[in-house]
């Protein structure tokens, strides 16, 4: 996923001396059009059928309306830029309200979950009574398909660096694919929370998985973790939060175009990772690709056939 933080057009053939026709930064939230200062909504059209979650500059999860741009932020508040995401479906069912219910730790004293949040999302808090095999189970299991690449992925925080090892069990085969007794996805939550996304390939035979939070062994009594939002979906990379209920649910995909622009144009994109996009004479259907543009510069080439 990458977020554009600047997009500029500058003319390969004609350079008008009034500089871009059009100079969007994104992250820095100004919004120029041959100079002079507009609105987000004077420069961009922008539709998107149904809601979706963004990071507001507080570090907050944030829902916006259908058909509103995302001006995404990191974890810590820094602007990254215009969301712009294909559609994407999480497969995890009731991933806020009945996610890791119980834990279960040998011994049979099971900590129940503390309603708590994280993220501004409503989350789940446990806390280790002793030192033996933990695992917060989810209780879903996700239909798959042999071959596909998905993603798993999750808030987490911890008061006191607790580590949780993130797992996916092969209910098919009665196996593990990912976590449990491997150490590649042990990580050491952070206080403050952040997104954690695991990447995995479906075995051959495999059409039922089951994703967990495998406690087992790496933290100490007494040690607290808080977990919400887990994903699963089919992808390559984590796509942005989608909240589910009794059924999968589909975030739509973000259409972005330029308003304002006519005849031919050379377009910049700058995205938030600082790799560029270059789009030579395009026409004023130009449309930004997803990721997170940080930045958009567009300017007149060739001749004109008209002026914003």
């Amino acid at each position: 996923m990458r977020v554009v933080t600047d997009f500029s057009v500058v003319s390969a053939r004609r350079v008008r001396p009034s500089g871009p026709a059009l100079s969007l930064d994104f992250a820095a939230g100004s919004f120029l059009a041959k100079g002079k200062p507009k609105t987000l909504a004077e420069v961009i059209s922008f539709t998107r059928a149904g809601s979706a979650l963004r990071l507001t500059s507080g570090g907050v999860l944030e829902s916006l309306a259908a058909n509103q741009p995302r001006l995404d932020h990191t974890e810590a508040g820094a602007a990254r830029g215009l969301l712009i995401e294909a559609a994407a479906t999480n497969l995890m069912l009731n991933n806020i309200t009945t996610i890791c219910p119980i834990w279960w730790q040998a011994g049979g004293n099971n900590p129940p979950a503390v309603p708590t949040t994280l993220r501004g999302l409503a989350a789940k808090s446990y806390t280790r009574t002793n030192n033996t095999f933990c695992n917060p189970d989810t209780p879903n299991a996700v239909a798959v398909t042999p071959g596909q690449a998905m993603v798993f992925s999750f808030w987490a925080a911890s008061p006191n660096a607790a580590q949780i090892r993130p797992a996916v069990f092969n209910s098919t085969a009665g196996t593990w694919i990912l976590g449990h007794v491997f150490s590649d996805t042990t990580v050491t939550l952070e206080p403050g929370g952040r997104r954690y996304s695991f990447a995995f390939t479906v075995p051959a035979g495999c059409i039922l998985i089951q994703p967990k939070f495998d406690y087992s062994a790496v933290s100490a009594t007494g040690a607290t973790i808080i977990v919400t939002a887990p994903q699963v979906e089919i992808a390559t990379l984590e796509t942005s939060t989608i909240i589910t209920g009794a059924s999968a649910v589909t975030r739509a995909a973000d259409v972005p175009g330029v308003l304002g622009l006519t005849g031919t144009h050379d377009v910049t994109l700058i995205y938030d990772d600082l790799s560029v996009q270059t789009l030579t004479g395009s026409g004023h259907h130009t449309r930004m690709v997803a990721g997170h543009v940080a930045a958009m510069a567009a300017q007149h080439a060739g001749r004109l056939t008209g002026e914003y």
